[in-house]
């Protein structure tokens, strides 16, 4: 590796402490480095070596290009060193036996800021840092409708009194840059698509002068920037509700970068918070609702995305309601494998679309059958797609499967299926929103044949037995139809609101929690469905 897998930036790198209640960088104190020289890379988040490995205190294992696995170690819980040879980014704890040691074809490194999942870097017109997919919550001064993502830092300097910037995606090339001043968080939140960063030289007003007088002190550190709660959303995680007086006057504001229409804006919130359970309640849906926010579910899954025809829907209605929202992947019909579809291609076309358009990953319904073949390319290319996903979807984006659950069934495919999807990609895969429907006489549809025992020709195919098969118990979602509308014709699967639920508690009293998904939301406009699972969910 060269200096050519260093990011553009290069953050300013400066031992902080506390000021004014703010947290600031810290950095990593003792790095058994051994003889090995590193050099800075990844916006000064890492240090790395070309020609180097750590042994033990491995955590996780991604694949990812080198240029990726430094960034990688940062965004991962726990992992403050890190190891990439032949593809695969080895992260890894302070638990390594020794120093690093020379290993050639191997490129190792540590991480040096404790960034929390964003790594902030200096922006190219100097004066602020900033980082993708993270925002500050509150301080709001202003907003610059239609403006470039890196123009906003520059908009900041150019206002008094703007310590803090966050900048939303509203179109592939522009969006609206929010400048806040010093009552915004101190810790920055996940917001995927969007980009915050902060003033380096912003002076505080010292806590022992007037209201009205800030006094002149040494500049101001960033705040450390944290890691969302979870990987998984609204739930085991914590959800805000804020209730908003604002009082708005427009003007029109020339800037030295931008000539724009400014929003400024005075809130005075409220903040009241609740707590969910981990477990999933997961709906499809293909049209926008407004009741949707009010419902019980926790992940909405945005059906379908398909090469060239992708769907038109605004998440953050939802998102603002505590709602993860995922666009799906091709759906029933499509048959991207036997059709030739490039796995990468497509990987890399839907990781644009959610990027651009601030969802919170994707979810792969992939029912190509036939290419579970004994050439095993329905496999091979699944897990292709997988692993291409992940290298530009890193967590907290989601990426969620929806096999049907005869896919598990050991004996029913010659490679595998989704057996060997899982052994070789699963743990770049949040969880399954299985298909327990559709499927003939492996109706799933009482208790011990969706749990326990499944019958008719999908053998091994209920939940527990997926879970004896090697798949994580708790990644596995019951996918249902709402109402028996949802089969097709003459199909089988559909269990009433009070059955599924009671069996749903049953199972939890046994272990599981992974969860419910919905077939569909048009089936459940008024969330009834909802409200009898997120019960049988102890949601």
């Amino acid at each position: 590796m060269d200096t050519r897998f260093a990011f553009v930036y290069v953050a300013a790198l400066a031992a902080l402490g506390t000021v004014s209640g703010h947290k600031t960088r810290t950095y990593a104190q003792t790095v058994p480095t051994g003889t090995v020289s590193f050099s800075v890379g990844n916006n000064g988040a890492v240090q790395w070596n070309g020609a180097c490995d750590w042994t033990g205190g491995d955590i996780a294992n991604v694949a990812v290009t080198g240029e990726q696995c430094g960034m990688a170690c940062v965004q991962h819980s726990g992992c403050s060193r890190f190891t990439w040879q032949a593809g695969t980014c080895w992260l890894k704890s302070d638990a390594v036996v020794g120093a690093a040691f020379a290993s050639a074809g191997a490129t190792c490194g540590y991480t040096t800021l404790d960034v929390g999942g964003f790594a902030f870097a200096a922006g190219s017109d100097g004066g602020v840092v900033w980082a993708h997919g993270c925002d500050w919550a509150g301080g709001d001064v202003a907003s610059v409708g239609d403006a470039a993502s890196d123009d906003c830092g520059g908009l900041c300097l150019d206002t008094a009194g703007c310590a803090f910037f966050s900048w939303t995606a509203s179109a592939a090339s522009s969006g609206t840059c929010w400048l806040k001043d010093a009552s915004a968080s101190a810790s920055p939140v996940d917001s995927q698509g969007g980009m915050c960063g902060y003033v380096t030289g912003y002076t505080p007003p010292d806590a022992s002068a007037s209201s009205s007088e800030a006094t002149a002190t040494a500049p101001a550190p960033a705040p450390v920037p944290q890691p969302p709660t979870s990987d998984e959303p609204a739930s085991a995680t914590t959800t805000t509700t804020t209730t908003t007086t604002t009082t708005t006057t427009t003007t029109a504001t020339t800037r030295k970068r931008k000539s724009s229409s400014t929003t400024t804006t005075t809130t005075t919130a409220q903040q009241t918070a609740s707590s969910s359970s981990s477990a999933r309640l997961v709906i499809y849906t293909s049209d926008e609702n407004s009741n949707l926010p009010n419902m019980k579910y926790n992940i909405i899954n945005v059906n379908f995305w398909n090469p060239g025809d992708a769907p038109s829907f605004d998440p953050s209605p939802y998102q603002a309601a505590g709602q993860k929202v995922l666009v799906s992947m091709y759906g029933g019909g499509p048959t991207p494998t036997t059709d030739g579809n490039d796995p990468v291609a497509d990987a890399t076309a839907v990781a644009q679309y959610v990027i651009a358009n601030g969802f919170d990953g994707v979810d792969v319904d992939w029912e190509d059958s036939g290419a579970f073949n004994s050439n095993g390319d329905g496999e091979a290319w699944l897990i292709q797609l997988t692993t291409a996903l992940r290298q530009q979807l890193p967590s907290p984006y989601l990426i969620s499967h929806a096999p049907q659950a005869p896919y598990f069934t050991p004996s029913e495919y010659p490679q595998g299926a989704y057996l060997t999807v899982d052994q070789q990609v699963g743990d770049l895969i949040d969880f399954y929103n299985v298909q327990f429907y559709n499927q003939g006489s492996s109706s799933y549809d009482t208790c011990e044949t969706l749990f326990t025992k499944a019958d008719g020709w999908a053998t091994q195919s209920a939940v527990f037995e997926i879970s004896a098969s090697g798949i994580d118990l708790n990644k596995i979602v019951v996918g249902k139809p709402v109402t028996s509308a949802g089969v097709d014709s003459g199909a089988t699967g559909f269990m009433d609101n009070s059955l599924l639920a009671g069996c749903l508690q049953n199972a939890a009293a046994n272990g599981w929690s992974g969860g419910v998904m919905g077939w569909r939301l048009g089936l459940d406009d008024n969330g009834t469905w909802a409200e009898a699972m997120a019960n049988g969910l102890g949601l």
